[in-house]
């Protein structure tokens, strides 16, 4: 299920938090109701995290306050596609999920075995599908000098290509020399990129928060993900056109995704715009896909941030003028900061009247347009 009202979704009894429903993962109270809806678990707007705590260990209330939903809207619950980052069916998921945990093909093994020498096969064919990504594109070693997260791309590459090849064009046999093959385009590539980095497409640039005209209040939002602990959280801050402090919030949201944070972000700091009876607004956030999802003229109903996605339209739409731009990360170095003590706080959110004192040297750098080096692609 992707939570919308959460009115159609029994808390206990449907799949919407994990893969399995909660009856089966976590040992349930004799007295909890089994017609409990996701829905009585909103309190004002958000999740009621003293109830959640009342039937649920901590471990699953840090997994289900930044789950989204449509707080107060008219989102109704629908069933999606799980397997696919925008809720949509598609035949490709569905062939993945049908051949999931089978053995490697042995014609890929034999490719990979030409890299890997024998301390490596057992760990290397073992490892679970994310880590495995992970640690070989993070990896610093080296294969006769080329570094292996390089390598290791190239391969994936001609795997799937000759994959594709045997699949579709009935070719059994791998080529001749797939090693020299593979040394060869990497080398290829490498010096490619090399003279593309040389030819000037990057340009350095320097980046100062800029302050909102006199009259208008700007809106500074970010998320932070703890990749060591899954654990996300969120942070904003609402200047004026001196760069004075107006209010903040940090809100820990548990376990969750980087675009869950983003939007949470969001969707608090527009809460705190909407409370203060705030009228003319610029919203910035260095979040380029919560923008998009946001500004988007049509709603993907199936996606799965949809629930938060149109919260955050709805409170948009209470606020008479505002408006929301992508900005790079050193334009919004405050609303990062926030976002990351987010994880030393409570579960839940802390609005802050006052600014906390360690923040004090990051808002006088803004206010007085101290700026940050980037590289960007040059236009």
């Amino acid at each position: 299920w992707r939570l919308g009202k959460g009115d159609n979704i029994n808390f206990w009894k449907d799949k919407w938090i994990t893969n399995e429903a909660l009856i089966h993962m976590v040992e349930v109270n004799p007295d909890s109701s089994m017609g409990t809806l996701v829905s009585d678990f909103f309190l004002n707007g958000w999740w009621d995290i003293d109830k959640l705590k009342s039937v649920l260990p901590e471990e699953w209330v840090q997994k289900i306050i930044g789950c989204p939903a449509d707080f107060g809207g008219t989102l109704e619950d629908c069933l999606i596609w799980q397997t696919t980052s925008n809720g949509l069916f598609s035949v490709k998921s569905a062939y993945n999920l049908l051949f999931s945990g089978m053995e490697d093909c042995t014609r890929a093994k034999r490719v990979w075995n030409l890299f890997l020498n024998t301390n490596q096969v057992v760990p290397f064919f073992h490892a679970e599908l994310h880590p495995w990504l992970l640690s070989n594109f993070c990896s610093n070693n080296k294969f006769l000098q080329i570094p292996w997260k390089t390598l290791f791309g190239v391969i994936c590459w001609h795997l799937w290509k000759w994959r594709n090849d045997f699949i579709f064009k009935n070719k059994d046999e791998l080529p001749f020399n797939p090693r020299e093959m593979i040394l060869s385009a990497t080398k290829e590539w490498i010096k490619a990129s090399t003279n593309n980095q040389l030819g000037g497409d990057k340009i350095q640039v320097r980046l100062a928060w800029n302050p909102p005209e006199n009259g208008v209040l700007k809106l500074n939002v970010d998320g932070s993900f703890m990749r060591s602990t899954g654990s996300i959280g969120a942070g904003g801050v609402i200047r004026d056109h001196l760069g004075n402090w107006i209010g903040g919030f940090a809100v820990n949201l548990g376990k969750g995704q980087i675009l869950e944070a983003e939007l949470w972000g969001l969707f608090f700091g527009l809460q705190s715009v909407i409370t203060r009876r705030m009228m003319n607004i610029i919203v910035e956030m260095d979040s380029v896909n919560a923008v998009n999802l946001v500004m988007s003229n049509e709603l993907n109903i199936c996606h799965p941030m949809a629930g938060l996605v149109s919260s955050c339209k709805r409170l948009l739409s209470q606020i008479p003028r505002c408006t929301i731009h992508h900005i790079y990360r050193e334009k919004n170095v405050v609303a990062d900061r926030l976002a990351a003590w987010s994880h030393d706080i409570e579960l839940g959110c802390c609005f802050l009247e006052e600014n906390p004192t360690w923040l004090g040297p990051l808002l006088l750098d803004d206010s007085i347009g101290v700026s940050k080096t980037r590289i960007i692609n040059s236009i």
